[in-house]
């Protein structure tokens, strides 16, 4: 048990500083900007898919899906990454027909009680030129693999704005983004056979356009007013004391933080020397805070749901300063 908890302690920290993806992307930025679509027509069984977020305002947000998802239900069920297992109900702005692969549809969350802290909107690539090739990731829903699952994948071709691509994935994912280098270059439709179809995002871009609304990248903040007691609590003292105590970081990161920690013997990859400033290179404190208030599903990062949101805070304030 000891040994498992230090293992699971270490690799969270790991997650940090190594977790990286075309680029070093913060995939925990990109799943916040996913979402859980949940349909129930009035005949049928509830449909599950995966919508993103193009847009944030003070009191709303704006989500795309793929239309067969939605249809029949006009106003869905959505869950946020940052808000899960509490899903709040949607309205369905426009519908794009029936077809499974290239038909949208553009919901909306309305009222700042239901927008989770955290949410991103994501960043649409209309400018990406896809032939062939590239790498691309999958965030979605489908059956026996969790939520937010990750695939990774490449673009097989393109014709028109048909995006083929490859591994097929399951009806989970349908209406979720497809990333590459970060943005957003297409949406899943569906899958036929052993290829998976969508569109090009500048589909996307289009349609929203016809109902005023424009992408928007932006990040609803969830850091907290600081105070002037706040600011004088984050001293290095407190800091060190949630990475020797609390957050248990020190198991396998070390009490200095540099990677020579009680545990680090048993574990591959070694812990990161969090005393290296390449450690802060891929991330802001924002990501950084997200990331371990929230984990990473598929990864050894997990939620660190022993340290309170103003914990986290001092320990990405102190993990900034070990690497200065």
């Amino acid at each position: 048990m000891i040994a498992r908890a230090l293992v699971t302690a270490c690799l969270m920290l790991i997650g940090l500083a190594h977790v990286e993806l075309a680029g070093a992307e913060d995939i925990a930025r990109l799943q916040a900007g996913v979402v859980k679509v949940t349909a129930k027509p009035p005949s049928g069984t509830a449909n599950v898919g995966t919508g993103f977020i193009v847009r944030v305002d003070k009191d709303a947000a704006y989500i795309v899906t793929a239309a067969h998802v939605v249809a029949g239900d006009t106003h869905p069920k959505v869950e946020f990454f940052t808000k899960r297992n509490l899903p709040v109900t949607a309205e369905v702005l426009g519908l794009e027909g029936d077809d499974e692969v290239r038909g949208l549809a553009l919901l909306v969350v309305r009222g700042s009680e239901n927008l989770s802290k955290g949410l991103t909107s994501l960043s649409l690539a209309g400018a990406a030129r896809l032939t062939g090739g590239e790498d691309i990731l999958v965030i979605g829903f489908p059956r026996n693999a969790g939520p937010w699952a990750i695939v990774k994948g490449n673009i097989s071709s393109r014709q028109g704005r048909d995006i083929y691509f490859s591994p097929s994935i399951e009806s989970g994912h349908s209406g979720g983004p497809i990333f590459q280098g970060g943005k957003v270059v297409g949406v899943v439709g569906s899958g036929i056979q052993s290829v998976g179809r969508g569109v090009t995002v500048g589909s996307v871009e289009d349609y929203i356009e016809g109902f005023g609304i424009t992408a928007q990248e932006s990040m609803v903040s969830t850091t907290p007013a600081v105070s002037a007691k706040q600011d004088n609590l984050a001293t290095p003292a407190v800091g060190r004391a949630l990475f020797q105590g609390k957050g248990v970081c020190f198991e396998c990161h070390g009490k200095t933080g540099k990677g020579d920690g009680q545990a680090a013997s048993i574990l591959n990859p070694r812990p990161t020397d969090l005393t290296n400033r390449r450690s802060l290179k891929y991330r802001t404190d924002k990501e950084r805070f997200n990331v371990m208030k929230y984990g990473i599903p598929g990864t050894g990062m997990v939620a660190m749901s022993q340290l309170s949101d103003e914990e986290l805070w001092l320990l990405v304030a102190y993990l900034k300063q070990l690497a200065e």
